[in-house]
């Protein structure tokens, strides 16, 4: 899946927009954006998905052992206090601690990007490490 996101990283509102595609696809795209010249990072981290109704729980492994959990729930602007009401309760109920302040959220965001993640300029040579990071997640098998 490929996926365009609006908004700030740390926004609990950024719109998502996804589209599923094919691994060839998606190398194909990958190989046109890495040559677009714009600043493009490649996040090696494994995720394992769980679906609880409307809201996806993810707990995310990263290749430098860090680990973390995400609960996220489409919304719309309508629903979207009452969802994020709800979403902190399930927190909650997990027994997760929701970051304590922006900066503590940007703080894991920076040290992934330094720890895990990589430069990706559409290069043949990326596109093999692309594809190897998407055999070992297993990400091509879904």
């Amino acid at each position: 899946e490929v996926v365009a996101k609006i908004g700030a990283t740390d926004a609990h509102n950024r719109i998502e927009i996804g589209q599923p595609v094919t691994l060839k696809e998606l190398m194909n795209f990958a190989r046109m954006f890495g040559h677009m010249g714009f600043f493009t990072k490649v996040g090696s981290k494994i995720t394992e998905n769980y679906q609880r109704k409307r809201t996806i729980i993810s707990v995310v492994h990263s290749p430098s052992k860090i680990t973390y959990v995400e609960i996220e729930k489409m919304s719309t602007r309508e629903r979207e206090a009452a969802d994020l009401q709800e979403l902190t309760i399930l927190a909650k109920d997990l027994g997760l601690t929701p970051f304590p302040s922006r900066r503590a959220f940007l703080d894991l965001c920076e040290r992934l990007t330094k720890q895990d993640d990589w430069e990706f300029r559409g290069s043949d040579a990326d596109i093999k490490r692309l594809q190897a990071d998407i055999k070992k997640a297993r990400s091509d098998k879904k």
